[in-house]
């Protein structure tokens, strides 16, 4: 059965309605994916910066561990240190040049260094304190009568258990070249001038005679804060964390960072599942010091807060929002469309029962006009005979009454 007109508007209409539907929700979705390219891009971009810099750090924390690291085995190879030890590391001249050696690390900032000999009858061991050379410290002076017997028991185990596990594992020199000896390092000792109370680590390598026996090590103490420096690159950035699996010690490049709340996750040597951005890398050091491990991490909000991103959030609400305009615009257009139509539709409906009407009268009309022309007709052909047959009446009247009068005188004759 063929549609009415009026059927066929009304599903051109909704025809119509669904495609701008279905037009709205393939942009809206389109927007959407770009968006989501975009995102990604920009969160790959972020990524690879974020490695780079951790890469950079790795690099510059090598450089510095290293040159600490050199400076240490430097010390161990002058000539009085090898043949006797703490002795001759107080001589003047070598002490002199322990001084320049140990005065040339200003990044990492040394407290103490130490140079220990082996054996029970083995002299004091040698200590210069930051104090003397390094004015930084000085404030720690005053207080380092009272802190220096509390921590030299624990500093002195360490150093010893780090002695032994030389003998046993590096024994003699003959195999090991200079540049790789073995630097280990011991867990973080207590600072009880440090009101943070990140303590100390010791940092060692061995001293080797002229006959390549084992003749004690030299170290260091670096203070957590110093570490803190170096991984924090001289500023605070808690982004970043130092950590050395041997001994479980963690140290962040600064407080309020992603290190301090992803420290179980670095302790495991894993990516942090609550930031973007979670990488581990070893530190690539020498000897005994490969357990160090470098830890960058970068949250959520950093990424979030991107120029890039925060560009792309605007281009996706604006994108969108020209779209639902547009959709709104077509949507009222065809609204208006459907109701300019519907007042068409009366107009016409209002005009064909109006020329229906007229038709009606008219055909009405021609109705009576043929009657009245009937009946006129009718009237004509009756009229015609009356006056014919009156007006020969009035003839035959006046022939009677002449007969009447004859017939009179005749009868009267």
């Amino acid at each position: 059965m063929p549609q009415s007109p009026r059927q066929s508007a009304t599903a051109g209409i909704v025809v119509a309605g669904v495609l701008l539907v279905a037009a709205t929700a393939a942009g809206l979705w389109a927007i959407q994916k770009k968006h989501a390219i975009d995102l990604e891009a920009t969160r790959a971009a972020y990524i690879q910066e974020s490695h780079q810099r951790l890469l950079a750090r790795r690099e510059q924390v090598e450089i510095e561990l290293g040159a600490l690291a050199r400076g240490l085995r430097a010390i161990a190879r002058l000539p009085a240190v090898q043949a006797q030890g703490p002795a001759g590391a107080a001589e003047p001249e070598t002490a002199a040049a322990i001084g320049e050696i140990f005065l040339g690390q200003q990044r990492l900032r040394p407290q103490r260094l130490l140079v220990v000999g082996t054996g029970s009858d083995a002299p004091m061991p040698y200590r210069l304190d930051a104090v003397t050379v390094l004015p930084w410290t000085a404030p720690r002076k005053a207080a380092a009568a009272d802190c220096t017997a509390r921590s030299d028991a624990l500093l002195d185990e360490r150093l010893h258990g780090q002695l032994a596990y030389l003998q046993q594992k590096h024994p003699r020199a003959n195999a090991v070249p200079w540049s790789a000896y073995p630097a280990i390092g011991a867990q973080a000792v207590p600072d009880c001038l440090d009101p943070d109370g990140a303590g100390q680590f010791l940092w060692a390598v061995p001293v080797y005679a002229t006959d390549g026996t084992l003749n004690g090590a030299v170290a260091v103490v670096l203070p957590s804060r110093a570490l803190a420096a170096a991984i924090g690159a001289g500023a605070e950035d808690g982004n970043f964390a130092l950590y050395n699996a041997d001994h479980d010690y963690l140290v962040a490049g600064g407080t309020g960072g992603e290190a301090s709340r992803a420290a179980g996750w670095i302790r495991q040597q894993r990516a942090a599942p609550d930031t973007i951005y979670s990488e581990t890398m070893p530190l690539g050091l020498a000897g005994a010091a490969r357990g160090w491990l470098v830890w960058y991490g970068r949250p959520d909000s950093d990424w979030a807060t991107r120029p890039d991103v925060l560009g792309a959030e605007r281009f996706r609400q604006l994108a969108q929002a020209v779209v639902i305009g547009l959709a709104v615009v077509a949507a009222l257009a065809l609204a208006l469309g459907a109701r300019r139509r519907r007042v068409l539709e009366r107009l016409v409906a209002e005009r064909t029962r109006e020329l229906h009407e007229s038709q009606a009268a008219l055909v009405q009309s021609g109705r009576l006009e043929g009657l009245g022309t009937l009946a006129a007709g009718i009237a004509h052909e009756i009229k015609n005979p009356l006056a014919w047959t009156r007006s020969n009446l009035d003839v035959c009247v006046d022939h009677a009454r002449t007969l009447a009068v004859l017939a009179e005188d005749w009868r009267q004759a």
